[in-house]
């Protein structure tokens, strides 16, 4: 279809994603929406400056140019990119577009959906159960090489974590005990004064310290 007077149009000059239409050949901008400009920092004039690789990073042209060589014709799904503004900020778009004809040249009309946000918002989750992980993996490793034996249960007296010394105190392996309650693993402490202290400590939230023999 011929939108030669779509740079006129409402629907795209005021969409909120930056929206533009390139020319497939020479991959020039021949026009951009207001979102585009505020969104990029650079005036409609500069953008009919440039092509669509002007505003992406050098590293990220080869995959550029191999999605333009295969890319479908109609419309088309490009993904997430990344896209650079004239201050240098990278932005991480989403990219959608459909083949026009726009004074008598074959295009392309995108739009860039800005999801920048929330890919950060994902890469901080990443890196905050990264940290979490490798805090956790010390915290066994300290509990490992800990001389005294240590156990630990759930709410429901299942066996959670066992070190190594505490395996060698109780005279079983961990693969028999994580994920049994102590009634299945040891019958015989059902009413001995562990059990009851553990359950005071449980019910109180604090730490309860006694000694006994077993």
């Amino acid at each position: 279809m011929d939108i030669s007077v779509l740079s006129n149009d409402v629907f795209f000059e005021k969409h909120p994603d930056p929206m533009w239409i390139y020319d497939r050949e020479t991959l020039r901008f021949l026009a951009v929406n207001e979102a585009a400009i505020v969104h990029y920092g650079y005036t409609s004039d500069e953008f009919l400056t440039f092509t669509i690789a002007d505003i992406r990073p050098a590293d990220d042209l080869p995959a550029l140019q191999e999605t333009l060589l295969n890319e479908a014709r109609g419309f088309s799904n490009a993904g997430t990119w990344r896209h650079q503004t004239r201050s240098g900020q990278i932005l991480f778009v989403n990219i959608r577009s459909h083949d026009v004809d726009y004074a008598n040249r074959q295009a392309s009309m995108v739009s860039a959906r800005d999801i920048t946000s929330l890919i950060e918002g994902q890469a901080d989750q990443a890196a905050s159960a990264a940290q979490q992980a490798k805090l956790a993996q010390r915290l066994t490793d300290t509990l490992e090489d800990l001389s005294d034996g240590f156990v630990t249960l759930d709410k429901a007296l299942v066996f959670t974590f066992l070190n190594r010394a505490g395996e060698a105190i109780l005279g079983r392996d961990r693969a028999t005990l994580l994920g049994k309650s102590l009634a299945d693993a040891f019958p015989e402490v059902a009413e001995h004064p562990f059990e009851d202290e553990y359950w005071k400590a449980l019910a109180a939230g604090q730490v309860s310290r006694f000694t006994d023999y077993y």
